[in-house]
């Protein structure tokens, strides 16, 4: 369901829509002082250009979108810095765990290494690299 809409040149249709609608046309109007659904009249304006043009396509639901303030992208932004910064961290624990992990691996290999040396001091010592 296509709840939004935007008016864009089309060269296929009988009516070129090149200039946005004027925000005192009378269905704008109703629209933005409206909380819920209004049906336009199919040869409205605004109904023309949402159809293409074409009046016996239907009729045409419309709702108010809320505009977004500037504070709002200020707000988005800093959610996305914040978003960010914390995946770079999740990174670096991740590294980190990852290398903890081999270091306990090398550990527990020198370990079994140096037990089996110690209890058959004839084993010969292999190195183990990572």
């Amino acid at each position: 369901m296509d709840l939004t809409h935007e008016l864009r040149q089309r060269h296929s249709m009988k009516l070129v829509f090149e200039h946005s609608i004027p925000i005192t046309n009378q269905y704008v109007v109703e629209v933005k002082e409206s909380k819920g659904v209004i049906m336009l009249i199919p040869d409205s304006f605004l109904a023309l250009a949402s159809n293409g043009g074409n009046p016996e396509l239907g009729p045409i639901a419309v709702i108010r979108m809320p505009m977004l303030k500037v504070s709002n992208f200020k707000v988005l932004k800093e959610s996305q810095l914040m978003r960010d910064k914390l995946a770079e961290q999740s990174r670096a624990l991740l590294y980190e765990r990852q290398n903890a992990f081999r270091e306990s691996e090398v550990r527990n290999y020198f370990q079994r290494v140096m037990s089996q040396g110690i209890r058959r001091p004839d084993t010969t010592f292999w190195v183990y690299h990572l």
